[in-house]
C-alpha cells in the first residue's frame, strides 16, 4: 500500500530516528550495568567507570545515537523524530528485561505505557505546516 506523498518524504528520517532510539537504549543499558558493577559503598567513581569496556561500549552507542538523531532531524521534522526517540525508553526496558531474565516491574510498566500510546498519536496531531490555536 503506497503512503501519501507527504508522509513518504519522512520515512528515511523516521527510520534513522528508530535506529538512534535503539542505540540510545543499548547505550543506557550497557552504561547502567557497568555502573552497577563498579559501585561500592562510596558510590561510583568516574575514573574506575571509564576503564570498563562495557561502559565505553555504552558511551559509544550513545554518541552514535546522537549522530543518528542529528541526521534524522535533517531528514524529518522534530514532531516526527522526537516521539520515535521517546520510544527508545520502552526498547531499553525490553533489553533490560531480556538481560536480567525477568519481566519489568509494575512501576516500569506503568512508566513505559505512555510511550507506547503517545508516539502513534503525536505525528498526526502535530503535522508539519498545521496551525493550532
Amino acid at each position: 500500500m503506497p503512503l501519501p506523498a507527504g508522509i513518504a518524504a519522512f520515512v528515511p528520517g523516521t527510520s534513522v530516528a528508530a535506529g538512534a532510539a535503539v542505540l540510545f537504549a543499548v547505550g543506557s543499558v550497557l552504561q547502567h550495568e557497568a555502573a552497577v558493577s563498579t559501585a561500592d559503598a562510596r558510590g561510583v567513581e568516574l575514573r574506575r567507570l571509564v576503564t570498563r569496556p562495557k561502559w565505553m561500549a555504552g558511551q559509544s552507542a550513545t554518541v552514535l545515537g546522537t549522530l543518528l538523531q542529528v541526521v534524522a532531524l535533517a531528514l524529518a521534522p522534530v514532531a516526527i523524530v522526537q516521539p520515535v526517540l521517546a520510544g527508545g525508553l520502552v526498547i531499553a526496558l525490553a533489553i533490560r528485561s531480556v538481560r536480567d531474565r525477568c519481566l519489568p516491574s509494575r512501576l516500569d510498566g506503568i512508566g513505559g505505557r505512555p510511550h507506547l500510546r503517545w508516539p502513534g498519536r503525536f505525528p498526526g496531531r502535530c503535522a508539519p505546516g498545521r496551525r493550532y490555536r
